[in-house]
Formats: C-alpha cells, structure tokens, sequence
C-alpha cells in the first residue's frame, strides 16, 4: 500500500491479518508541509473575527506567524455552536510543528479605547481582585473586575475604575499602614 503523498504515519487502524473493508481506515498519515491551524470561534463571535484585520497564530515555538491564506467555514457546529477558522501556515514558519499540538489565534482590527493598569498593580487575595486608589491623602482598596492581560500595555479593566484614577504600581506597599500616595503634581 502506498500513499499518494510523502508523508510519516501518525496511526495505523488495523493489524496484520485484518480485513480491509471499503470505508475502514488503515491509516493515519500527515504530510508535514503545508500544515494548517484550526480555530473553532463562539458563532456570536464570528462577524468580529470575519472582520478582523490581521490574524495570527502562537506556534509552540513561542513565535507569531501571519497565515497565508484562512478560511472561514460558512456553517456553526449545531451541538457546540462554533465556527471552524482554517489558518494555512507558511511552510518556513511552521517547520518543526506537528498535528495535535495547541496553538493560540488572535484576531486583530480596528482600534477600541481600552482602561488599563499594570499588571503589578492588580491585587488578587482569594475572591478579590482589587487596586489601590490614591484618594485625597490615603489609598483607599477598590475591587475591579478585570480582562484581558495585554502584556507590556498592562491588564484590561472591565469595572470599578474611571479614566483619571491614580492606582498604586506597587499594592502590597499601598496597603501597609501610612502609606501616603506621591503629590499628583509629581506622579504625572
């Protein structure tokens, strides 16, 4: 027996011996270039990520790779109610890669005003997650909920927080007794 493709066995089906029956797999093989991503998105989500401008996909290297072409399925999975995203992955880029393994995809466009705080500033103590606010002369504990982590550009602030507020960097030093916040002249 002989694939149409070159390729390396990812499975075999059957045993020695075995019946080969039309419709029965003998075998799994893959064809390591050109390798594909996979994404199935929320369908309430699926005109933004439609949408979107630019697409990426997190090897397991740690690199971010644009894929060459991607295909949206027309179709939601009637039980889990996701749409299949096809990314196809640049052969050099995906070098080393192998099906099954998880890969991240973000979907990027457009521009949204985000409140964001560094990610050192957060407070997290059991159900908690809080920042301290500089208010008047004292940090005064204010619980937010928060949302995505955007790396450098800090942690999204979803509730709790309004444009303008001073929050303590360092939490831990904000909630010992007589910390005092810097003059607002001096924290700009």
């Amino acid at each position: 027996m002989t694939a149409p493709y070159d390729g390396l066995v990812l499975a075999t089906h059957v045993e020695a011996g075995d019946l080969a029956a039309p419709g029965r797999a003998i075998a799994t093989v893959y064809a390591p270039q050109p390798i594909r991503a996979v994404a199935y998105v929320p369908a309430s989500q699926q005109a933004l990520a439609r949408g979107a401008q630019r697409m990426q996909v997190l090897l397991p290297s740690g690199d971010w790779v644009t894929p060459s072409m991607t295909t949206g399925l027309p179709g939601a999975d009637p039980v889990s109610q996701t749409v299949e995203f096809r990314f196809e992955l640049p052969a050099g880029a995906a070098a080393g890669a192998v099906p099954g393994q998880s890969v991240r995809v973000r979907f990027g466009g457009g521009s949204a005003e985000r409140l964001t705080v560094p990610a050192t500033a957060v407070l997290r103590r059991g159900e908690l997650t809080g920042v301290y606010v500089a208010r008047e002369q004292v940090f005064v504990l204010q619980a937010v909920r928060v949302g995505a982590d955007h790396g450098d550009a800090g942690v999204e602030v979803l509730a709790g927080l309004k444009p303008g507020d001073r929050v303590a960097i360092d939490p831990v030093r904000a909630g010992l007794a007589g910390a005092r916040p810097a003059p607002a002249e001096a924290a700009r």
